[in-house]
């Protein structure tokens, strides 16, 4: 056994358990545990730590949606509304952890990517205006613009795979036109060019390899397109808190490395900007 290992498992036990919440010392021990995360016993004590701990391990929480990826896979379509909207359970046991997870410096930076995309919009329309929306999701950040802003005809194609998430955006936008394509990114190619394309939170989950694909494919169709792709920024103080109890991978990525990427894809470096957020943690490449 791994005394040192075991010793931080059973303070972060206790801490789960306290009825009284301590975000400094839940902090301490994660970023304690961070170095072990790749050690066979933390992974089977982690395993144990969830099982005796339905705040880390279902629905109940934030955080246990996380983990438990609904839908299959990591950052659901339900679970960034809910981010979006800032849900928080009705149970008071449950309350104080999903109020925690709300002002994690990941979670404002999403509530913050929502507010860039509906000022971003506005700033680019033009009569015409078309923009391909690529993993659009809960299209909560659609509805609330054209909720703002009522005189200007926006015209989306959005791209998901998921398709309980394209029923869910169907029901939300049902005031409004959007199309919808159920289609994966890794095989879609657009048949028309675009003023604007988008994507809020897909490129960070791919390798740099196919982050670079993908993006050349956009960047060589829609030769006069803005693009503007969003990647979280490396973050230490949220970051063991997303891997280990939320088992959510990111492939974080500085400014220099957007730029390398983009160049890699076809862009010149004149046509590049590096955006961000408040938080400094969502970036937002863009190439126009």
């Amino acid at each position: 056994m791994n005394i040192d290992i075991q010793d931080k498992f059973d303070h972060l036990d206790e801490i789960l358990k306290s009825k009284e919440f301590n975000k400094f010392e839940y902090e301490t021990v994660l970023r304690e545990l961070y170095p072990y995360r790749n050690d066979e016993y933390f992974k089977i004590a982690m395993k144990r730590l969830r099982q005796n701990n339905d705040i880390i391990r279902t629905e109940c929480t934030m955080q246990g949606r996380v983990f438990q990826k609904k839908y299959g896979y990591a950052g659901d379509f339900e679970l960034i509304d809910k981010i979006y909207t800032e849900y928080k359970s009705d149970e008071s046991t449950h309350t104080q952890w999903d109020e925690y997870f709300h002002t994690q410096p990941g979670a404002i930076a999403v509530r913050n990517r929502k507010k860039y995309f509906i000022a971003k919009m506005k700033d680019l329309y033009f009569d015409g205006f078309t923009v391909l929306n690529l993993a659009s999701g809960p299209c909560r950040d659609m509805y609330e613009l054209f909720q703002s802003d009522t005189n200007k005809n926006f015209v989306f194609d959005c791209i998901e795979l998921d398709n309980k998430a394209i029923e869910f955006s169907k029901e939300l936008l049902s005031r409004y036109k959007v199309n919808f394509i159920n289609k994966s990114i890794l095989r879609f190619k657009p048949e028309k060019n675009y003023d604007v394309i988008w994507s809020a939170g897909l490129f960070d989950y791919f390798d740099d390899k196919t982050f670079v694909r993908i993006l050349k494919r956009f960047i060589d169709q829609s030769k006069n397109a803005k693009v503007i792709i969003g990647n979280f920024a490396y973050n230490s103080s949220t970051v063991p808190y997303m891997e280990l109890i939320g088992e959510w991978y990111l492939n974080y990525r500085s400014p220099d490395k957007l730029i390398e990427l983009a160049i890699a894809a076809g862009a010149t470096k004149n046509r590049i900007t590096i955006e961000s957020e408040p938080e400094q943690m969502n970036l937002f490449l863009n190439i126009n």
